[in-house]
């Protein structure tokens, strides 16, 4: 077929197969990464005023509302181009199952990649099977009958071997995924730093108390002025002050992440010591009305508000 050549030239390089209803069957052993035609994903592009991708990825279905099948369940991968995000909904069923007959088994399958990525590379058009052609248009990369170019056009190939692809996506952490796959493996080092400095030190409080409880007698024989109940006290509180200000601040987050739904997004969040503040823009009155509702039963403090927008604070 003229158009992709899917040999694989990079060594030890994964090979990269260009996925596309005309497709020929594959016949590989080893595992290889897939690049998406638009026959396989519905793509939109949004300028919001978003840092993170995670908080792109959360709203992103409430953008593909009126173009996805409501019986289909949909997976969503986000990334940001200059200032847009750009939005791109897929099915892993349908993927898959098409793949499969096509002889590539899901195990095989290693990142997902989408042909968007290419938007400069295929301004000039290439052949895609003998009925269709993709081409760059507007910034966005589309299917176009063949019939409709000139029959003088000369169609470009593409060695997808040869491309940078910045933006893929495990199959594995498709399902389900708010954050794509570098930033998974970031996340889950950080949160794993966290989980065990919070484990370190409520293991290293409890470790003190029971250090003070078992040589309690020993301190009063040598020292008689801990003798003081007041005192005592004030050697305990020490200890289990880090472990109940960790626990305010993990509850107070998890309240925020109560109050963000696909009508609420997140804006902003600052958290210190002494306070939690969320910015949340909203997009309708009774999404209003449910989150003040929601932030007053949790004892935070509604500040700023405005027509689209509300600020919520929490003392600690």
């Amino acid at each position: 077929m003229k158009g992709v050549q899917i040999l694989n030239f990079m060594g030890s390089s994964k090979l990269r197969v260009l996925v596309h209803k005309d497709m020929e069957d594959i016949n590989v052993k080893d595992s290889v990464d897939i690049v998406l035609t638009p026959q396989f994903y519905t793509f939109l592009r949004e300028d919001l005023e978003i840092k993170f991708a995670y908080q792109a990825k959360k709203i992103a279905p409430a953008f593909f509302d009126d173009y996805l099948n409501a019986g289909v369940e949909h997976q969503y991968h986000v990334y940001k181009h200059s200032n847009e995000w750009y939005f791109f909904a897929y099915s892993v069923e349908e993927i898959t199952t098409f793949l499969e007959e096509r002889g590539l088994s899901s195990h095989q399958i290693g990142k997902i990649y989408f042909v968007q990525e290419l938007e400069k590379r295929l301004e000039s058009p290439m052949e895609l099977g003998e009925t269709m052609v993709m081409q760059t248009l507007e910034g966005t990369v589309t299917l176009l009958p063949k019939r409709l170019l000139s029959r003088e056009i000369e169609y470009q190939s593409l060695n997808l071997q040869k491309e940078k692809f910045q933006n893929g996506i495990a199959l594995s952490s498709s399902y389900d995924s708010i954050v794509p796959f570098k930033e998974t493996a970031l996340l889950s080092t950080l949160l794993f730093f966290l989980g065990s400095f919070f484990l370190f030190e409520g293991e290293r409080g409890r470790s003190s108390i029971e250090s003070l409880e078992v040589s309690q007698t020993e301190l009063l024989e040598q020292y008689p002025k801990l003798s003081s109940s007041l005192q005592r006290n004030s050697e305990m509180k020490k200890y289990t002050k880090i472990d109940r200000e960790e626990r305010v601040k993990r509850e107070a987050l998890m309240q925020v992440s109560k109050m963000i739904s696909n009508s609420n997004r997140l804006k902003s969040l600052v958290l210190n010591e002494k306070s939690i503040t969320a910015t949340i823009k909203i997009d309708s009155p009774v999404a209003m009305r449910k989150l003040k509702k929601l932030a007053k039963k949790r004892s935070f403090t509604l500040l700023n508000e405005s027509a689209k927008e509300i600020s919520v604070e929490k003392k600690l």
